[in-house]
Formats: structure tokens, sequence, C-alpha cells
């Protein structure tokens, strides 16, 4: 009985699902191709699986250790539904199938396409269709450019996964939203670097607090992600962030275009190439932070030294009477914050000053009380006990349908023993298989669910990332870009005299 190899791929498993178990139509080909295997009295000796790889891709994992195999002389016979499902890439389809396949002593069987490489007069059939795979790669990529240029001139994103800082609004998933875990740690990286750390710095920072690199953290939330990971935070990393304009708002797209529909390799676009939709989204850091960031870079690249902005409400702190920013005035030991207009020209808006020492003070009593309150210990406790009730049921409901999962794997594995060993018709089997694979998906669908609500953060978490800034005696720039939107100081009343804390002052919070 020859031995043979099944190999399953699917270039999409949906953008709309966000499913990181196999795909349906993965188990639509093994159940065909473990059917074929059956009635032609071939061992199936490993089943290979490439969902969401691309046909033209040479890193498909599967697709990789199948060959590996092959080479090894493991199997006799490939099985595939068809010769696509192998490969799209002509060139490959030419190494493997007319070259290093006749050279191991490998078979393959395209199930649907007829070819099979040990029947005579196939190579031409072969041919034909690798000629085929090649002409619909070409018209495939330039439609799907076409289809992805409409949508980058309507501010849509496109790329597989959230840009580093947001995650995917399920009502739309070319849609941006901030997301609650990263968005901060974007903000704070703006913040040091116009503090005056420099890049190297900012990584060790963040590497010391733990905190997951971009590709870390896509793969530790989504499985799919197969990029090569980087654990701790670098340079690069750092850079890449600084200088992207998406945080702003603004949609921008286009910046890297591929050499070739078949090749991966990344060429840098033109500023003037690129696709830019203003407003599209949520912006992390204001326009004129991205833009002061930039010259932070530039500055450093000419040697000309950048004075930062150190103090924590700075940009922050806007006039009640006109509305326009304060900006900070004075020398060590009296600072303070004065209306930008009134400074300029008297006539547009009366005298509006305050001390900054002062200021800084009054916020951060304002954080300790909404702190206080936000932290509310009684209010925290009960929930922190319906969450644990909640989490030990999901946990346990988990564990049994794992357990399910595994007996159901182990009886499928029986049947078709079963079948092997002439226990089964083929129509016993086909029914029995395909009723234990439905069984099988929803199963899965239902430990994925379970999954995702046993792996919520629980409010500890929160509880032990706001503590820290009830317990300190003085307010910081990290704090403030943290927590604080807008600072709004109202010209002192007639009658309050100099005491800042008679002052009008409204806070808005980031939480």
């Amino acid at each position: 009985m020859l031995k043979a190899a099944i190999y399953c791929r699917l270039s999409d498993a949906g953008p709309d699902t966000g499913d990181t178990h196999e795909s349906e139509s993965i188990h639509n080909q093994k159940s065909l191709l473990l059917r074929y295997a059956v009635t032609h009295d071939f061992e199936v000796e490993q089943i290979y699986v490439d969902d969401d790889w691309s046909g033209t891709d040479p890193g498909r994992l599967g697709f990789r250790q199948m060959i590996r195999d092959a080479e090894a002389r493991r199997f006799d016979v490939i099985l595939v539904k068809t010769q696509s499902r192998f490969t799209r890439d002509m060139e490959e389809s030419e190494v493997y199938l007319h070259r290093k396949f006749p050279e191991w002593g490998i078979r393959l069987i395209a199930v649907m396409d007829g070819v099979d490489t040990d029947a005579e007069g196939n190579l031409k059939k072969q041919q034909l269709n690798g000629l085929v795979n090649e002409w619909y790669l070409e018209e495939l990529s330039a439609n799907v450019q076409a289809a992805l240029s409409t949508k980058r001139q309507q501010g849509k994103y496109l790329s597989s996964f959230a840009l580093y800082g947001y995650e995917k609004d399920p009502a739309d998933h070319n849609h941006l939203i901030p997301n609650p875990e990263t968005a901060p740690v974007v903000q704070r990286i703006f913040a040091l670097h116009l503090a005056g750390y420099g890049a190297q710095r900012i990584a060790m920072v963040l590497n010391a607090e733990g905190i997951l690199a971009p590709s870390a953290y896509k793969k530790a939330c989504d499985a799919r992600y197969k990029a090569p990971i980087q654990a701790q935070w670098s340079n690069t990393a750092i850079r890449n962030i600084l200088k992207n304009p998406i945080y702003t708002g603004d949609m921008v797209q286009g910046r890297y275009k591929k050499a070739s529909y078949k090749k991966s390799t990344m060429i840098q676009q033109p500023p003037d190439k690129w696709v830019v939709v203003p407003g599209t989204h949520t912006p992390l850091v204001s326009h004129e932070t991205f833009d002061q960031a930039q010259e932070v870079f530039l500055r450093r690249q000419t040697g000309v030294p950048y004075i930062a902005v150190w103090r924590p409400l700075a940009k922050k702190v806007k006039c009640g009477g006109c509305g326009g920013g304060m900006m900070m005035t004075g020398g060590p030991g009296d600072l303070q914050m004065r209306c930008l207009h009134n400074r300029r020209d008297p006539r547009v808006c009366e005298p509006n000053r305050i001390p900054l020492d002062a200021l800084e003070s009054i916020v951060l009593d304002r954080l300790h009380q909404r702190l206080a309150q936000y932290l509310d210990v009684d209010e925290l406790t009960e929930a922190l006990q319906k969450d644990d009730q909640r989490f030990r049921t999901r946990r346990r409901q988990l564990n049994q349908k794992k357990k399910e999962l595994r007996k159901l794997e182990d009886q499928l594995q029986e049947l078709y023993f079963q079948r092997t060993v002439g226990m089964l018709t083929v129509e016993q089997f086909a029914s029995a298989s395909q009723s234990m694979t439905d069984r099988k998906t929803a199963l899965e669908q239902e430990v994925k669910q379970l999954l995702h609500w046993s792996n919520i953060p629980k409010m500890t978490e929160l509880r032990e990332k706001l503590l820290p800034y009830l317990r300190t005696e003085k307010l910081t720039k990290e704090m403030a870009d943290a927590l604080i939107r807008q600072v709004t100081v109202w010209p002192a009343e007639e009658g309050s005299g100099a005491d800042a804390f008679k002052r009008k002052i409204e806070i808005m919070w980031n939480f």
C-alpha cells in the first residue's frame, strides 16, 4: 500500500469572521482527499495545512514541511484538490513536478484536475494548468490592485492587522478605533520623544516594564499573525511609530508598493504617490505633536539642539475667555500660564494668568479625587466577585468542550482505521466522517468563544494601572499625557484676587 500525504491550502479564511481555526473549505478539502485515499487504497501518512496563505508564498509553513518530508521519502504520493492548491507559481510548479519529484520518487495527484505525474501523456496537462494559473494570478493581481486603489481613495484601512495602537472596528474591519491597551503606549512614546528621550532610551524603558513590542503583541492577540516576531522593543520599532502619520487620524496608505505580483519585496514610494484621506479615525496624537516629533528628528540630524517641552501641562491649557491656548511665561521661580491671545493683543481677550505651580497642584488634587471615585473600593470588590464567578464558569465550560473535542478527534481516527481495515463501506465512512467533522467545527467555534471570554483582562489589572497615579505626590508629563485631555482656565472673577484656588478651572479627562 502506497503512503500518501494530503496537502490543503486556502488563501483567505474570511476577513469578517476573525476565525483563527481552520476554515470550512479546508475541512472540505480534507474530506474529499481522505475519501479519495480510501477508495484508491492509499495509506495517509500525514496531512499538511496552510490556511490563509497565498499559493505564490514560498514561506508557507505546511508546504515547506511537506517538501522536507518528501525529500526524506516519508511518503510516495501527494494528494491535492487541484494543482493550484499545490502552487500557483509556474516556476515553482516546474521545479517540483518535473525535476525534484521525479528525482525523489514522489507522485503528485490533483484529484479535481485529473493531474497525475505518473500517468503517460500527462505532462502537457500539468504545464497547461501551470500556465493557466500564471495567467489567473496576473489578472487577479490587476483586479485586486484596482479594487484596493478604490478603497484607499475612500480612506478604508486595508492591512490584515490593525496598526499598533489601534484595533479594527467590529462593525467595520476597514475602520480603526483606539486599542485601550496599546493606544496609551503610542501616546507615551510621543511624549517621551518630545521630552528629550532618544529612540534607544524609549525602547529600554518599555522593555524594562515588560511591554510587548508590536509584532509580539499582534501574535499574542491573533494566532493568524505569521510575520517574524520581535519580542523586544528596538530603535526601528520606536522610529516607525514616531514617523507614521496615521496616528494623527489621517489614513495614509500606498507608502510602499510590491515589486511585482509574484514577489514580496516592497519598494518605498515618494510622498507624492501616497494616498492621504484626512480625518478617517480617532487620532492618538495631534498634527502639532506629530510635526514636533519630526522636527526633533530633523534637529538631531542637523546637530541643532532641541529644547524639550518638559512641563506636564504643556499644550493642554486653554483660556476660558477666548478659547485660545495659554503659554508658559516668566523665569525660574515665577513661571505662569498666560493667555496667548491676550499677550499678542489685549483687545482680543481680557488678562488671564495663573501661577504654573499652583495650576499643577490644583490639577493633581482633582486627579486624585477623580481616581478615588473611579476606584471605589466597595463597587470594585462587588464587580470583581461577579467577574470571578463568570470566569470560573467559563473556564469549566472551556475544559469540558476541550475534552469533548479531543474525544471526537480520537473517534475520527478510529473511524479512519475502521475504513482502512474494511470494517466500513465508503458510504458509511463518508456519512460518519461528515457528521463528526461538522460537530468538530461547531466545537472549535465554541472553544474559540470561551477562550476569548476567559482571557479578557480582569478589573484588577485596571486597578493596578491606576493605583500608582493615586499615590503620586507630583504631577508628571507621563501622567498628564495618559489621563488629561485638556485644562481650561477662566480669567479671575472680580474680588477673587490672586488666589489661584478660587479660579474656575475645568478639566477634560482621558478616562
